[in-house]
């Protein structure tokens, strides 16, 4: 369904709504947006606290798992963000861009090397040593991605 063009046409017309809704808050908005707002990116948040405890020993589907938790709170953030803080919008949306990247380089690797195993060419070994190597490059920054993730303030 998302490679569809009617897919494509929504999202754009999603996009272009989002665009032509004003920076800033109107004077007198509603606390209670406010409220809802900053509750909606503490459950995220949790949510992202919870998963990292558990998905980053749970090997390639656990790390893809948490990469699309760390995605839904940073667009959660992106939308919700013009409620929040300018210096805290940058911080939060920084760290979970960073993760999101380490998350996104493993997956592509898991994937690479899941789809290499059948090829029969004799250059797979080599190709596959370094997927290997890139990996292992990877993992070891885990630890300290764990670490970042849980450090994390709750977003508002």
């Amino acid at each position: 369904a998302l490679h569809r063009p009617e897919h494509a046409l929504d999202l754009l017309a999603f996009t272009r709504a989002l665009m032509v809704l004003p920076a800033e808050p109107a004077k007198g908005h509603s606390p209670k947006l406010d409220r809802w707002a900053r509750q909606a990116l503490r459950q995220q948040h949790k949510r992202l606290m919870r998963q990292t405890k558990a998905s980053l020993r749970e090997g390639s589907e656990g790390r893809h798992a948490l990469r699309l938790r760390v995605k839904r709170l940073r667009y959660a953030l992106d939308a919700l963000g013009s409620l929040l803080a300018p210096d805290v919008l940058a911080r939060q949306s920084a760290s979970l861009t960073r993760a999101q990247t380490v998350l996104g380089d493993l997956n592509d690797l898991s994937t690479a090397q899941t789809l290499l195993a059948g090829c029969p060419l004799p250059e797979r070994d080599d190709v596959m040593a370094r997927i290997d190597t890139e990996l292992a490059r990877h993992v070891r920054r885990l630890p300290r991605l764990e670490r970042a993730l849980l450090r994390r303030a709750p977003p508002g």
